[in-house]
């Protein structure tokens, strides 16, 4: 692989991912949170665990590795994933994404917070125009009668992400293999979910169908495999750059192709959540 093939790839998953945010809510008008969350990895376990076994991977590990994948897995793909869907089951996809947008600005300040180092002028701009554009959008939802379990569920999701950040570096493994391992046990608890709610009545039409083969096959295993492919090969500083993209292809996505009314509130918390996120960019590249 070389520089721009390794580029392409996380450029590609990150601007992939972002179409995830409109999409789950889509999905979400005629299936249940859980309903969504086991067809997605569910199918994305079987096929990224037969890819594994065909291409003949060592699926060898010790205890701790063992422990670290499940325990990593456990925050990224059930905490994370299942509290954002039901985030989104709350509150609209545009404003979920705005919380991504502020999750490498968290990440920068416990990083200099573990570190002991003292917090330069514009890493405070940085902090305070993400925590400002936060603040703005949740005072306003709430003001219009949002309901607040949509931004309790969400805060839930990005602690276990950012815990997850710190933790899944330590697993010196082939990175493929750690997330099939990861894939097929949240797949185990995602149908224990999908068993208890085999009482929920849910719909299957073409469009729903397409939506969660996206989900699964698109932002789930190839989004997944090209991001840790490309980390292999750039490093996860570099690689981390692209993450912000999610958030502003989540936003504008759900405002302009499903039709989410964003009001002028959210929109200028859009705007401090991306000048937060580009001054963030600058202090990465700096770091780097």
């Amino acid at each position: 692989m070389n520089k721009v093939k390794a580029h392409s790839f996380v450029l590609i998953s990150s601007l992939l991912w972002g179409l995830t945010f409109p999409l789950s809510k889509f999905a979400l008008n005629f299936l249940a949170p859980e309903q969504v969350s086991f067809f997605r990895y569910f199918f994305a376990a079987i096929i990224l665990i037969g890819y594994v076994l065909l291409t003949k991977k060592s699926l060898k590990v010790t205890k701790k590795q063992l422990y670290m994948i499940v325990s990593t897995g456990f925050l990224a793909f059930f905490c994370y994933a299942y509290f954002e869907v039901l985030a989104i089951s709350h509150i609209s996809s545009g404003v979920v994404s705005l919380f991504i947008g502020i999750i490498p600005v968290i990440t920068i300040t416990i990083e200099v917070l573990l570190r002991r180092r003292k917090l330069k002028p514009r890493t405070v701009l940085v902090i305070l125009l993400a925590m400002i554009g936060v603040y703005l959008v949740i005072k306003q939802e709430l003001t219009l009668g949002g309901d607040i379990r949509g931004y309790i569920y969400m805060t839930l999701a990005i602690s276990a992400w950012i815990i997850y950040l710190f933790k899944a570096v330590e697993i010196d493994l082939d990175p493929i293999v750690v997330i099939a391992y990861q894939f097929g046990f949240v797949a185990i608890i995602y149908l224990g979910l999908f068993i208890l709610k085999l009482d929920t009545p849910m719909t299957l039409n073409t469009q729903v169908v397409s939506v969660l083969v996206y989900l699964s096959v698109v932002s789930t295993v190839i989004c997944y495999v090209l991001y840790y492919l490309a980390a292999r090969f750039l490093g996860a500083g570099i690689v981390s750059l692209y993450d912000n993209l999610v958030f502003i292809v989540g936003f504008i996505s759900s405002a302009i192709f499903f039709q989410e009314t964003l009001n002028p509130t959210v929109w200028i918390s859009f705007v401090l959540i991306l000048s937060s996120v580009a001054l963030s960019l600058t202090l990465d590249v700096q770091k780097h």
